[in-house]
C-alpha cells in the first residue's frame, strides 16, 4: 500500500513530504525515519492513500527509541 508520511514543525507547518510503498503505516515511517529527520521536523503523520491518518509520532519519541513503531 502507498503511505504519505508528513513531517511537521513546530507550528504544525509540513517541512517535508515523502511517499513509500509498505506493508503498514509503522513500517513505511520506519524506513522513511531510518533516512533520517529533516530539518525543523519536529513530528511526522502517515497517511494511507485514503487521506486516513494511521500514525503520528514526535522526533523525541522517535529518537527515545519508540520501538512500537
Amino acid at each position: 500500500m502507498q503511505y504519505q508520511i508528513e513531517f511537521i514543525d513546530d507550528a504544525n507547518t509540513i517541512v517535508d513530504m515523502m511517499h513509500m510503498e509498505a506493508e503498514s503505516p509503522a513500517i513505511a515511517f520506519q524506513l522513511v525515519v531510518e533516512r533520517g529527520w529533516p530539518p525543523g521536523a519536529m513530528a511526522a503523520r502517515v497517511f494511507d492513500n485514503y487521506g486516513r491518518r494511521g500514525l503520528s509520532i514526535s522526533k523525541l519519541q522517535a529518537e527515545a527509541g519508540a520501538e512500537g513503531v
